[in-house]
C-alpha cells in the first residue's frame, strides 16, 4: 500500500499569511509554527487533496513550473516528515 498524506479532519489551524510564508496556530497542540513557502503549500494542498509523496512532488512541480528531481523529492519528503511530527499532516499506509 502506498502512503497517502492528508491534513487531519479537525486540524484546528489558524493562519496568518505573509507573501509566500505563513504562521499557523495549531489549536490542538497550542503551538504556533512558522511555515516556509513549501510547507505552507503542502499543508494547504493536503487540506483539499490527500496525496502520495509522488503526487505531491508532481503537483509542486506543476505549480512552480519546475521538473521533479531528486532535490525536490528529498526536500518534500523532509518537509512532510517535519509536518507530521508537528501534527499538521497525517500519513496513512507505508511508502
Amino acid at each position: 500500500m502506498t502512503a497517502r498524506w492528508s491534513r487531519p479532519v479537525r486540524s484546528g489551524l489558524v493562519w496568518r499569511n505573509w507573501d509566500s510564508a505563513a504562521v499557523v496556530f495549531h489549536e490542538e497542540s497550542g503551538q504556533t509554527h512558522y511555515l516556509n513557502e513549501l510547507a505552507r503549500w503542502i499543508v494547504e494542498h493536503l487540506g483539499c487533496t490527500p496525496s502520495t509523496t509522488d503526487e505531491i512532488c508532481e503537483s509542486l512541480a506543476a505549480a512552480y513550473g519546475v521538473d521533479v528531481d531528486d532535490e525536490l523529492e528529498v526536500t518534500a519528503a523532509a518537509t512532510l516528515t517535519t509536518l507530521t511530527r508537528l501534527g499538521l499532516v497525517l500519513k496513512r499506509g507505508d511508502d
